[in-house]
């Protein structure tokens, strides 16, 4: 069985089981208690993990069973694999037994329902306690100003950019190894290290849109904006290496300067739009990354 990790926290508003039939995008989870154990947790995808290998300590061959013959429950056909191939962001369960972790919260949410009733478990076994709401207005950078969109209304919650996150860097590791060791955030932004201090590759999602860019943000104003000339006499080049046009912001009023490449539409309130905005992100952050510094 696994060990719980559960430790004591701040008292939390609402304690609530699978019969309730909440929807659990925005909300936020503390803890969770299962077959009488309480853990902690920072976000759904960890209570999602433990439950799938908790059930496949319990039976690991009902688990084989379930991939081989999904008729009874056909949600978790696209979940559970033999292979890790066929999976866009694998987990191993056991035993060359793989699931999906690509999820939004209500899919990884239905996925342990279908699991505890495949199980025989009641699901009202399954105690969640839940965070309050608090909003998450990230702090304005001045030195980007308006190039890249970080401000987000009082309803996104950290835990909403923490998932969010966790899928999109989990996509992207298992694309590249080009930018190391990877944890997710609660802001509404990810830098990652151009390998030269001050300079850096992001991402950044809102109500709105979701970003690419290459910024320059060195404590001198002046070296940022030769780095941004000497990029941008290249032009011509970096675009037709990326395939396509990019924003260039020199920012003169600013210390810093950048590089960005939007995808419009983008809501991070909702998750169906997640895996278009991922494929986005972590695609033309590995084009440009090529572009800028082959």
């Amino acid at each position: 069985m696994i060990a719980s990790t559960f430790t004591p926290s701040r008292p939390v508003d609402e304690t609530i089981t699978l019969l309730d039939g909440d929807t659990f995008t925005f909300r936020q989870i503390q803890s969770f208690e299962f077959k009488g154990i309480e853990n902690s947790a920072k976000s759904w995808k960890e209570l999602y993990e433990y439950i799938l290998k908790t059930l496949y300590e319990q039976d690991p061959g009902l688990m084989t069973t379930l991939i081989q013959e999904p008729e009874q429950y056909p949600t978790l056909k696209v979940i559970l694999s033999f292979s890790r191939q066929t999976l866009r962001s694998p987990m191993l369960v056991g035993d060359s037994i793989y699931a999906e972790t690509n999820l939004d919260t209500n899919r990884k949410m239905q996925a342990v329902r279908d699991l505890l009733e495949a199980y025989g478990e009641d699901l009202s076994g399954l105690a969640i306690t839940l965070k309050s709401s608090k909003s998450h207005l990230p702090a304005d950078d001045e030195d980007t100003g308006d190039s890249v969109d970080r401000a987000l209304e009082e309803n996104a919650s950290d835990e909403l950019f923490l998932d969010f996150w966790s899928q999109t860097l989990e996509h992207l590791s298992s694309l590249t190894s080009q930018f190391g060791h990877l944890q997710p955030t609660s802001d509404s932004w990810k830098n990652f290290g151009a390998g030269l201090s001050g300079l850096a590759y992001g991402f950044s999602i809102s109500q709105k849109d979701c970003a690419v860019y290459f910024i320059m943000q060195r404590p001198d104003k002046d070296e940022n904006k030769s780095a941004f000339d000497y990029l941008a006499a290249r032009r011509a080049e970096i675009e037709s290496t990326f395939g396509s046009k990019l924003e260039w912001n020199r920012l003169d009023q600013k210390k810093s300067s950048i590089i960005v490449i939007r995808l419009g539409s983008v809501d991070i309130r909702q998750e169906s739009q997640w895996p278009a905005a991922i494929d986005f992100m972590t695609n033309n952050l590995i084009r440009m990354q090529q572009s800028i510094s082959p």
